[in-house]
């Protein structure tokens, strides 16, 4: 995944980011929905927005780039430079994870073998390298270090190993998505396992505790903005995958939570990954029953579009930063 030297590895994120919108973008603009000028979809007052096949096209540029970064061991090629074409000895096994959803959303917007042999690939690594059990019987965890490398950091220091929560959330999300295009890529039991993890991490209220170490258990006061939101979504993977209600449950308790606790916030942060579970969460709400009204879902959704439009450049395209939302 491409790096400038001077973008201190948010580059990776993005790009992601990017190619979710991208998909979404493709099944929100239907093709008859305005006039077409030389296959460019137009609107009222000639702002423009990206044809299908436009969006289509970017898709098929971003899915293969992912498909060749997928080494044949699994492992993707995290950052590389563009000027030298060196890649980083750096990984983070979260976004690992995130590279895996997004092969599986090109693979249900446009059948790809390719995508599919990227997708089982990355699930094989991550299992035989990051998964492992816990301190507690019948729990598995997404460890943040490779199970093979060795305890001792720099200066012959001992460096403990430790979890977090996203790895475990956005874990269950891959491997229930490579389950779906081949079962024996991730076996149901080491998904449960991981969701038991998941929900010994929630607390009563929703909320989480977002790190875990070996040798000390929950760390308490450490919070990164997006692991409820894909803890929640790895939740409904799981239900997906077996059906158990308890799973559904636990994503309805961590985003009803969510939306408690933002409610009358003029601004609140840009979590995505709230806004994806959210999305999913919904649908199953309204068949079943949730904690959370439908109406204190849509009104948290609503609150963190809100934010990220606020925090969007407007009116500089003289710079280059027309639709952008960080300089960089």
């Amino acid at each position: 995944m491409l790096h400038r030297p001077d973008s201190r590895g948010c580059l990776v994120r993005l790009v992601l980011l990017c190619y979710f919108f991208l998909i979404a973008l493709l099944t929100a603009v239907p093709a008859t929905s305005a006039s077409t000028d030389q296959g460019r979809v137009t609107t009222v007052g000639d702002a423009q927005t990206p044809s299908p096949a436009e969006v289509s096209h970017a898709i098929d540029l971003a899915a293969g780039y992912l498909e060749r970064a997928c080494g044949p061991d699994g492992k993707f090629a995290y950052k590389v430079e563009i000027g030298s074409g060196r890649e980083s000895p750096s990984y983070d096994i979260i976004r690992h994870a995130g590279a895996m959803y997004a092969l599986a959303m090109v693979n249900r917007s446009h059948p790809d073998p390719q995508a599919v042999a990227a997708l089982t690939r990355a699930a094989k690594f991550l299992r035989e390298n990051y998964i492992g059990p816990s301190v507690r019987p019948g729990l598995q965890v997404v460890w943040s270090q490779p199970l093979a490398e060795s305890p001792e950091g720099f200066h012959s220091k001992p460096r403990e190993r430790y979890a977090e929560l996203g790895g475990t959330g956005l874990g269950l999300v891959a491997l229930a998505a490579a389950r779906q295009v081949d079962p024996a890529s991730a076996p149901l039991d080491q998904l449960q396992a991981l969701g038991r993890l998941a929900l010994f991490l929630q607390r009563d209220d929703g909320s989480f505790v977002h790190k875990y170490r070996a040798e000390g258990g929950p760390v308490p006061n450490w919070e990164i903005l997006y692991y409820p939101g894909e803890a929640a979504l790895g939740f409904i993977a799981l239900y997906e995958a077996d059906h158990s209600r308890e799973w559904l449950v636990a994503a309805d308790k961590a985003l009803s939570y969510l939306a408690r606790t933002r409610a009358g916030f003029a601004t609140v942060p840009a979590d995505h990954w709230a806004l994806i579970a959210t999305a999913k969460l919904l649908p199953y709400c309204e068949e079943r029953g949730c904690s959370a009204s439908r109406e204190e879902l849509v009104r948290h959704a609503v609150q963190v579009c809100q934010s990220i439009l606020r925090d969007q450049f407007k009116g500089s395209a003289a710079v280059g930063l027309d639709g952008a939302f960080d300089p960089s």
